[in-house]
């Protein structure tokens, strides 16, 4: 297996609306090379297991949101 090897985005943003509320937002972006994941596999004896195998390249992303009132 090779390295896995990501690169990662993230920007964040926070507002005040008054003394007592605020909001905060985060987002990520991340793309992953030599990705390695669970792969299900059949053995000769028709039995089946789960192993980490190459599964190359991915992406994901997200948006978190927090409110906080005090």
């Amino acid at each position: 297996l090779q390295p896995e090897r990501v690169r990662n985005l993230e920007a964040s943003a926070s507002y005040l609306f008054t003394k007592q509320l605020s909001v905060n937002v985060v987002g990520y972006v991340a793309g992953y090379n030599n990705a390695v994941g669970t792969v299900t596999v059949t053995l000769e004896n028709g039995k089946t297991t789960q192993q980490f195998q190459p599964v190359g390249r991915r992406q994901i992303w997200g948006l978190q949101a927090e409110g906080s009132y005090r």
